[in-house]
């Protein structure tokens, strides 16, 4: 079975297979395709390296945007998928495969490479959709840290009047007791005087 029969984009018939047409590797050069004859003062673009770490999730989300951003026919979706079928090939037979298939199927590279730029912006409007979740995160973080702060202030004004809560009942209780004890004494006090005057009393009258 062949490529584009795998995936589906042609049936698998009987007749002479369509001979493979050999194709340059294709090079950014001014929209251009570079042969090799070219110069190799030439070189090709390359995107810059993201200098932080990649999200795993955040990747599989974008990546599963650009597999759905693929029409009906052979369009850039489709090409990497056959890539990726492929790419225990050597880069410049996977290529070569996969251009040929394009031909085969009547793509051109200028199609190609504006189905990339469809796919190009499927990925950056989901990027928009989790930029969004983000705002709406950090909207949420903000609102807590808000609510966290005056949370922290009651607490601790409450941990003040606790405080001083204590110092006064401790300092009632001292004082409520001595003078519970003091009140004993007095009482003790003014009866045994009035007992003695009382007794002082019967005995005078006598």
């Amino acid at each position: 079975m062949s490529i584009l029969s795998s995936l589906g984009l042609v049936k698998e018939t009987e007749t002479k297979p369509v001979e493979e047409i050999p194709v340059q590797p294709i090079v950014k050069t001014g929209g251009r395709r570079k042969s090799s004859s070219d110069t190799e003062e030439e070189t090709e673009e390359v995107s810059p390296t993201p200098s932080t770490t990649t999200n795993k999730e955040v990747e599989k989300r974008l990546r599963k945007a650009a597999e759905n951003s693929g029409g009906e026919g052979f369009d850039f979706s489709k090409f990497v998928k056959m890539l990726n079928k492929n790419k225990n090939l050597d880069e410049t037979a996977n290529y070569s495969t996969a251009l040929s298939a394009a031909e085969t199927m009547g793509v051109s590279i200028e199609e190609l490479v504006s189905s990339a730029m469809t796919t190009i912006k499927a990925v950056n409007s989901e990027a928009k959709k989790i930029d969004a979740d983000l705002s709406e995160q950090a909207e949420q973080n903000t609102l807590d840290q808000t609510e966290l702060k005056k949370i922290t202030s009651q607490i601790s004004s409450l941990m003040k009047r606790q405080e001083e809560l204590n110092n006064k009942i401790n300092s009632s209780t001292s004082t409520i007791e001595e003078s519970q004890r003091s009140l004993e004494s007095t009482v003790q006090l003014v009866i045994s005087d009035i007992k003695e005057i009382v007794s002082k009393i019967k005995k005078n009258s006598k």
